[in-house]
């Protein structure tokens, strides 16, 4: 027979079994917080997926955009370095300022990294001027340097860049550079770096990363003014590098594009007379073959277009 404990034993492990009823809004309270845990974990999913799609669009961007993305698309290293199979593309464009000789010359050149490319040329004046290197196409590595000015050891950092042309130049009290007179006697450390950086900018092998290190050595310099927000002489949007004295009785302004800091044109005069006149125009792109005419796209900054007539000679004798 079953006494009263052992019944209430049996009926406490009973209890321990059986799952006692949840009161209707406890369990639609639970419900709920399941729920929005659920949505705020398909949210955070649904985040890191978009971020990831925009992170990989980016990329593919940036790619296709590589060394000869649009005008506009900024200074970089990627911008301005040729790939493999590029060539810089550099248009040169002479023309006499007054009491000149009248002349207008016009230089196409298509520049490798490896020494291969093309020259193409003409003048009104071919009794006076030929083009350096010959006309032509070149092979891997027979391009000849021009003045024999290898620019393969320049840096394309400002500062050391600087210090290079300080040391080339003479400007820290070295040999003065070749187009000074050969009694050492030159103008200002500011005259000389701004010639020989106007000396490389002409070469087609200075390259458009280091074109970029030589405007920000040229606007750094003690006696250049700048002047953002103005046109070069054909009316494209450019920043103003000038430099009123040189030394020698020049004057000088440097006109470069505002997004990639590559030379435009380029006026002279002389600092007794106060004006200067336009006397050197460039266009200047990276294609992708030699020979190959820039598509709009391709080009570092606006096209040049139709450039200025020369000045007519000063009178019929001048050679």
């Amino acid at each position: 027979m079953k006494t009263d404990e052992d019944v209430s034993q049996r009926l406490r492990q009973a209890s321990r079994l059986v799952e006692l009823p949840v009161d209707p809004l406890e369990r639609l309270h639970r419900r709920r917080e399941m729920r929005r845990r659920r949505e705020r974990v398909t949210s955070t999913a649904i985040a890191l997926l978009l971020v990831a799609g925009v992170l990989g669009s980016g990329l593919v961007l940036l790619r296709a955009l590589g060394p000869a993305g649009g005008v506009g698309s900024g200074v970089g290293p990627s911008r301005l370095v040729l790939a493999p199979g590029q060539y810089f593309y550099l248009k040169q464009i002479d023309i006499a300022g007054p009491g000149g000789d009248g002349s207008r010359t016009e230089q196409e050149t298509w520049w490798a990294s490896d020494d291969s490319g093309e020259l193409r040329f003409q003048t009104n004046r071919p009794d006076k001027y030929v083009p350096y290197p010959p006309e032509g196409a070149y092979s891997k590595g027979h391009f000849p340097i021009p003045w024999q000015n290898d620019v393969g050891s320049l840096s394309t950092d400002p500062a050391a860049l600087e210090a290079q042309l300080r040391e080339r130049s003479g400007a820290d009290g070295g040999s003065p550079a070749p187009e000074f007179s050969p009694d050492g006697v030159g103008p200002p450390t500011t005259g000389r770096m701004l010639a020989a950086i106007r000396r490389l900018l002409v070469l087609p092998q200075a390259l458009p990363d280091l074109r970029a290190a030589l405007f920000e050595v040229a606007a750094g310099l003690q006696g250049v003014q700048r002047k953002d927000g103005v046109e070069d002489p054909v009316g494209r949007r450019a920043i103003a590098l000038e430099l009123t004295h040189d030394g020698l009785g020049g004057h000088w302004v440097l006109y470069f594009d505002p997004e990639n800091h590559q030379l435009m044109s380029e006026s002279e005069g002389r600092s007794d007379l106060g004006a200067v006149f336009p006397v050197l125009f460039f266009d200047s792109a990276i294609v992708g073959s030699r020979g190959a005419e820039p598509s709009d796209d391709q080009l570092l900054f606006p096209r040049l277009g139709r450039a200025p007539e020369p000045q007519p000679p000063a009178s019929p004798s001048v050679p």
